[in-house]
């Protein structure tokens, strides 16, 4: 579970990401961003290794694409399920 609570909110294995992911070194240290930006959540695949997905397509690195609750969201082979519950 990740609670994003800033406009921009890192993922990745590196020590310092918002969400650190260290199960899984599939993931890269800077996979991929979550920005909130006029009331609307996007994902941001920053050039990882083994991609970032929403409902199953591939993100093309460093451009938003917006996502909703219910969006299944791959880092590499770890899946997460969005649930966008209110503003921060």
């Amino acid at each position: 579970v990740f609670i994003v609570d800033k406009e921009k909110f890192t993922i990745g294995k590196r020590a310092g990401s918002d969400a650190q992911i260290t199960f899984n070194s599939a993931v890269s240290r800077h996979h991929c961003d979550i920005i909130y930006k006029d009331m609307k959540y996007f994902v941001v695949d920053m050039g990882s290794s083994n991609g970032t997905f929403i409902n199953g397509a591939r993100l093309v690195p460093k451009t938003p694409k917006e996502i909703h609750s219910g969006d299944i969201m791959r880092l590499a082979n770890s899946d997460f399920k969005v649930e966008i519950r209110e503003e921060f």
